[in-house]
C-alpha cells in the first residue's frame, strides 16, 4: 500500500484528487493540507512513501517545500503537480530532489500511474514537459533567460505575476520590502523588461503562468 500525502492550496482540486485516489486499492491518502509548511511538517511526522505537492502554494512554494522535505528524509518521493507547463520549473524541482513533475491538465488515469512509478524509483515527467527539457538541453550551451534567475528571484518573479504587492511577497518569503524590491530589480534587469506589464507578457509568452489563470 502506497502511503501518500496530498498538498494543494485549492480545496476543490485537493478534494477531487483525494476522491480519485480513494478508488485505488493500492494508494492510501494518509493526510492532506493546503499549506507548504504543513506539508513539510506532515512529511517529517508521518514519513509517507510519497507526497503529491502543488508547485504554487499559499505560503512556501513547491520548490522550497521539496528542498526541505528531501533534506529531512531523502526516501520520500516528491511528485510535483502544477498548472505551469514550463520546463524551467521542472528542471529546478528535479534538481532539488523531486521524483516527478506533472501538469493538472493530465487525464485522471495518468495520476495514479505517475504515483506508482515514482514510488517504484522511476522518474515521471509529463511527456510534453520532458520533450521541452530534452530540446532545451540539445541547444549547445544556449540557456533560456529564466535560467539566469536564482531560485529566490524566480519565486519573486512568479509572485509578482500573480499580482502580489511587495509587502505581500515580503510577508510570504519573510524578507524586507526593500529586499523584495531588489530581487524585482534584478529580475527585470536579467529579463530585459522595464515594468510589471512587460513582466506579465514575458511570463505568459514563456509559459511561466497561464494566460487565463
Amino acid at each position: 500500500m502506497i502511503r501518500l500525502i496530498v498538498a494543494d492550496d485549492h480545496t476543490l482540486v485537493r478534494a477531487g484528487i483525494c476522491s480519485l485516489l480513494k478508488s485505488k486499492d493500492d494508494i492510501e491518502v494518509i493526510a492532506e493540507t493546503e499549506s507548504g509548511h504543513e506539508a513539510v511538517r506532515l512529511c517529517r511526522e508521518l514519513k509517507p512513501d510519497a507526497i503529491l505537492l502543488d508547485l504554487s502554494m499559499g505560503d512556501i512554494d513547491g520548490l522550497e517545500a521539496t528542498k526541505q522535505i528531501i533534506s529531512a528524509n531523502p526516501k520520500i518521493k516528491v511528485l510535483i503537480l502544477t498548472m505551469y507547463e514550463n520546463e524551467e520549473y521542472a528542471t529546478r524541482v528535479m534538481d532539488a530532489g523531486a521524483s516527478g513533475f506533472i501538469v493538472k491538465r493530465m487525464s485522471p488515469e495518468e495520476l495514479p500511474d505517475a504515483i506508482r512509478k515514482v514510488v517504484e524509483g522511476e522518474i515521471y515527467i509529463t511527456p510534453a514537459i520532458m520533450q521541452k527539457m530534452i530540446l532545451r538541453k540539445r541547444k549547445d550551451g544556449e540557456k533560456g533567460l529564466l535560467s539566469l534567475l536564482s531560485d529566490r528571484e524566480l519565486q519573486v518573479f512568479r509572485m509578482i505575476t500573480q499580482g502580489m504587492t511587495h509587502n505581500q511577497i515580503s510577508d510570504k518569503l519573510c524578507l524586507s520590502a526593500s529586499t523584495v524590491a531588489t530581487y524585482k530589480w534584478r529580475v527585470m534587469e536579467k529579463l530585459g523588461v522595464q515594468n510589471n506589464a512587460e513582466l506579465m507578457r514575458h511570463a505568459i509568452r514563456i509559459g511561466l503562468i497561464d494566460k487565463f489563470d
